[in-house]
């Protein structure tokens, strides 16, 4: 499937900030620069990596998405009723920094970091003047699939403060993706983990939107991006454009019904220093993360 990029943005679609968040600048989609102007965009999602440690590629590949799969599991969230009202009303994702997600001291050496886990939190009561649906991040940290946690192990955790709403039609979602800009992109808030627990646990048992029959679209609140042994995930990620660290990332809330544990899923695309989503640079095509655990 091939996305045709049109500079035309309907002015009915808004991106408005969350509940208790400042509100960023959106730059016009249509005014923004862009190398995929005007020219049909793919990513080949079959493109091999380069070989590590021995692992097949295609066990690798299983971590990256290209915009296909980046395009269908969004619209999924936004296409599903239920999940498309918080999409509208709550929260759909929001960005941070590259140094919140991976810590600083581990920018030149990415072999002994772990991963960071993001927790899903649910705060209808607005405890401690939190938005009402967000993420916490927690860097540097590591999961037992055996004995997954029910919340951060660490002393704090990291709140974007650049959280964004959707209310658009699936069919406008394509191109607001392609050039989705928020500029100057907030500092995210450090907040101690015991504020966070509860909200944790609350997602689990109180989020209001439920699956068929009533279910949980998650079974556990932790979202964990491991750098695999075997194929250094967030490194390649993270890497992946020759000569250029991107300093922020979006994430994006997606659907993926297949998934038994965590239908939910956060997928993560490279920002550049004007705020804007990387889909191509130097001439080549970005890859997005998306596989956590659970």
């Amino acid at each position: 499937m091939k996305y045709q990029l049109s500079l035309f943005i309907p002015t009915a679609l808004l991106w408005v900030s969350c509940a208790q968040n400042p509100v960023p600048k959106e730059s016009d989609p249509a005014q923004a620069s862009s190398s995929i102007d005007s020219q049909t965009y793919k990513v080949d999602e079959n493109k091999e990596l380069p070989k590590d440690k021995g692992l097949l590629n295609g066990a690798c590949n299983y971590h990256r998405i290209g915009f296909d799969t980046l395009l269908k599991y969004t619209s999924a969230f936004i296409s599903d009723p239920k999940l498309a009202d918080a999409a509208k009303n709550v929260c759909f994702g929001g960005a941070t920094s590259i140094d919140i997600l991976i810590g600083k001291r581990h920018h030149k050496n990415l072999d002994v970091f772990d991963g960071f886990a993001g927790w899903w939190c649910w705060n209808d009561s607005m405890q401690n003047g939190l938005p009402e649906f967000f993420i916490a991040f927690e860097h540097h940290s590591t999961h037992d699939e055996f004995n997954i946690q029910n919340f951060p192990v660490s002393d704090s955790v990291s709140i974007s403060q650049n959280n964004f709403t959707y209310g658009g039609s699936t069919a406008n979602w394509n191109e607001y993706l392609l050039n989705h800009t928020t500029f100057p992109i907030l500092p995210d808030r450090t907040v101690k983990t015991a504020d966070i627990k509860n909200l944790a646990r609350y997602f689990r048992y109180k989020f209001p939107y439920k699956y068929k029959g009533g279910q949980p679209y998650n079974e556990y609140s932790v979202a964990f991006f491991r750098n695999d042994i075997a194929c250094n995930t967030l490194t390649e990620f993270l890497n992946q454009f020759e000569n250029y660290r991107f300093p922020y990332v979006r994430y994006y809330y997606g659907l993926d019904i297949h998934n038994t544990a965590n239908k939910m899923r956060l997928i993560l695309v490279p920002v550049d220093s004007t705020g804007k989503n990387i889909h191509v640079h130097g001439g080549q095509q970005s890859h997005y993360l998306q596989h956590t655990f659970p």
